[in-house]
């Protein structure tokens, strides 16, 4: 429960063999450049030393007003570290990304209930949360044994809000992130699937998306490279886009997407199913054909009103449901 303000660099740094260490209830603001960071050590790629953070709670933070020296900064820092929990912070004012993972060390962290906006303010091409996985490392957190394969990483119910065209993703898993799991995350005006640079192993799903309202980057599900399989993008409700695919027929059955990337083929082709995609004018029907691969059972819906847009935002928070009688909306 501190304050740490006008710190001309770092407020809180945990450094390689750190456990259970729990950041709770600070106010961080006006610093020179990282809120909280992370970083660990390994014997070359090898993690089995256990020289990393892991374990340690992040939770309940506020957290704004940062990197005002140091432009590559953010709120939440994590490099060779692992299974932590980055919980219920607001995080907010910064130059780049609000929440950086620097690389998929491990993996089993979780990042859940948190609100991002005002990032991007000073850079472009990046988003409130910000991930890059460049080097693989032997751990064994995934199932005990040795393995390069991490443990997935976990995005649940944050609500984040994009910084506009600086800021063309809200989860920006670039430059071969692998092994993520977004799960019931509310989005403001931005697209949701970004996997490339050899990025693979994520999954998006139950997901709302408001989408801004111009097409390229801010389409709802742009920049995925159609020839993975072990991509998933399921289940997810976006408002105000159309599908990113132009649908596919019987000897194109996995369409590349409007933007980015080449197609897929009949047997190589990301899980791309079950989205709701509303729009102003439309009538209900299916996004794809049946011989498809992608999009099956899909469906084009009506823009909602106001309070079932609020209610589709609280279900996936895990939000109790309110009657919309109570209130007058202007």
């Amino acid at each position: 429960h501190s304050l740490f303000d006008a710190v001309g660099g770092n407020a809180v740094w945990l450094t390689d063999f750190n456990r259970r260490t729990h950041i709770v209830s600070n106010e961080m603001r006006n610093l020179g450049e990282i809120g909280v960071g992370m970083t660990g050590s390994t014997e070359w790629v090898d993690g089995r030393n256990g020289n990393q953070p892991r374990t340690n709670r992040i939770e309940g933070n506020l957290i704004h007003r940062f990197g005002l020296y140091t432009k590559q900064s953010c709120a939440i820092f994590s490099a060779v570290a692992c299974q932590n929990t980055i919980s219920s912070n607001i995080l907010f004012h910064g130059p780049r990304a609000l929440i950086n993972m620097n690389d998929g060390f491990g993996g089993d962290t979780r990042i859940e209930r948190n609100l991002l906006f005002g990032s991007m303010r000073e850079t472009a091409d990046h988003g409130p949360y910000n991930s890059w996985d460049r080097l693989p490392f032997i751990t064994t957190v995934r199932n005990g044994t040795p393995s390069l394969v991490p443990a997935f990483n976990h995005l649940s119910q944050n609500l984040l809000f994009s910084g506009g065209g600086e800021a063309p993703f809200s989860i920006d898993t670039d430059d071969g992130s692998n092994h993520v799991n977004a799960t019931s995350n509310v989005l403001s005006a931005s697209a949701l699937w970004k996997t490339d640079f050899g990025g693979h192993t994520k999954v998006y799903s139950k997901n709302v998306v408001f989408c801004a309202g111009s097409p390229g980057w801010s389409y709802c599900g742009a920049q995925a490279e159609m020839n993975d399989a072990s991509n998933v993008f399921s289940f997810n409700r976006l408002v105000g886009q159309v599908s990113n695919y132009v649908c596919a027929n019987t000897t194109d059955p996995c369409p590349a997407p409007r933007f980015g990337g080449p197609p897929g083929n009949s047997t190589n082709c990301p899980v791309v199913k079950g989205n709701q995609y509303y729009n102003f004018g439309a009538g209900v029907s299916a996004v794809c054909p049946g011989s498809s691969k992608v999009e099956q059972g899909s469906k084009n819906l009506p823009f909602p009103s106001l309070s079932g847009l609020l209610d589709m935002a609280r279900e996936a928070l895990g939000m109790p449901a309110v009657d919309h009688r109570m209130f007058f909306y202007v």
